[in-house]
């Protein structure tokens, strides 16, 4: 009996030094950077281009099929809209992405429909019949898309392959990855083949309808994203948030299909924390005005002005008006400047300025008068005439 009591003692003290233990121990913070399993990861806010999270994203990493968000840029950028792509012997032969669209030696897709062979079911073939179309080849269209990757700003990428299949010469980094994407947010039909669940696409052989397997669109909040995997890169994962009116870029490479959505959601939601969208002007606010023909005219904004903003740092934007000088006066509503919005010295965009009243020319607003006064003598003179011809008509 006294062994039992004995046991029950020290298995109490055990779970009340347990339990002390704990409660010394500091909860996670909600201010707190997340663990995420992906090497190397970013969270990028769209506009600004503010990191708000990142994990060894300055380092070399395998991008497997998120190449192909720069090789639709670069499609969009490229090919006229009506034009079709041939499929080459050798872009059939690329090695197959999906089971059920795999393209055959001759076919041909439009533009758009090699667009969402890429970023619905990541299809290795499409991407190189678009290389060849575009360059002729897969050597010189790589050497556009590391052109392209200079002018966007990247400092550690090195491209090969136009659909991401391993080649050890072909890397970037999550940095990078997110400067891509955030360009691809300028091209609005890659954006929306990046929206995209499932579609049809029509070839010169046969018409297939195409689903995303992946669970990009099972978050409402995503309005893009775009896989990737080889054995080399491991899984690779790029979404696009939307709330509250600012948009997130999250990327994590080399994770695992399991964990990388899940990096993904702590990552936003730790980001999301940290931003504020702040409305600078509204709509209509007068920004200056601009003295025409001696007439002081106001000019106001079409659209409001809002930045995402650092909840934890002082407003960094500038406004700056560039003015269009009216030669032949200007009319109410009709365009007069614009104000460029620039935040830590980067033009982020600019909204028109229109005119909130008439200002014409003196010879204009003479000739005005002038049909304004011949109309009302016409409309005199037919009265009387109607009057005289009324009253000849009652005397016969």
């Amino acid at each position: 009996m006294r062994k039992i009591w004995k046991k029950t003692i020290c298995a109490l003290c055990s779970a009340f030094l347990v339990y002390s233990s704990s409660m010394m121990i500091p909860k996670a913070s909600a201010d707190s950077p997340p663990s995420v399993i992906g090497k190397h990861a970013i969270v990028m806010e769209a506009d600004t281009g503010e990191v708000l999270f990142e994990k060894a994203s300055g380092e070399k990493a395998y991008p497997a099929s998120l190449t192909k968000v720069l090789t639709a840029i670069l499609l969009d950028e490229k090919v006229r809209d009506n034009a079709t792509v041939t499929t080459s012997l050798s872009a059939s032969k690329q090695e197959g992405s999906n089971r059920y669209f795999l393209l055959n030696p001759g076919e041909q897709l439009s533009k758009r429909d090699a667009l969402y062979a890429m970023m619905v079911i990541s299809a290795n073939d499409a991407a190189m019949a678009v290389a060849e179309h575009i360059a002729g080849s897969k050597e010189k269209f790589a050497q556009l898309m590391n052109e392209k990757s200079k002018q966007l700003g990247l400092k550690n990428s090195h491209f090969v392959t136009p659909n991401g299949l391993h080649d050890p010469a072909h890397y970037t980094t999550a940095y990078d990855v997110a400067l891509i994407v955030r360009e691809a947010l300028k091209h609005p039909k890659v954006l929306e083949a990046m929206g995209t669940k499932e579609t049809e696409i029509h070839t010169n052989m046969r018409e297939v309808h195409i689903k995303n397997p992946s669970k990009i669109h099972d978050n409402p909040l995503v309005i893009a994203g775009k896989t990737g995997f080889t054995r080399a890169a491991g899984n690779n994962l790029v979404e696009v948030f939307e709330e509250n009116g600012i948009r997130y870029i999250a990327v994590d490479m080399q994770s695992n299909q399991v964990d990388e959505y899940e990096d993904i959601q702590k990552m936003v939601a730790y980001s999301k924390n940290k931003m504020k969208l702040m409305t600078v002007k509204e709509k209509g606010d007068v920004i200056g005005e601009q003295v025409i023909f001696g007439s002081a005219v106001p000019f106001a904004l079409a659209e409001p002005i809002h930045i995402p903003q650092r909840k934890d740092t002082a407003p960094s934007y500038e406004l700056r008006t560039r003015w269009i000088t009216p030669t032949e006066g200007v009319t109410k509503g009709q365009l007069g400047g614009y104000v460029d919005v620039y935040y830590k010295g980067k033009e982020l965009e600019s909204v028109p300025l229109l005119a909130q009243a008439n200002a014409l020319p003196p010879e204009t607003d003479l000739f005005k008068k002038f049909l304004i006064l011949g109309g009302i003598l016409i409309f005199l003179f037919g009265c009387t005439l109607l009057y005289y011809r009324k009253k000849s008509y009652q005397l016969s």
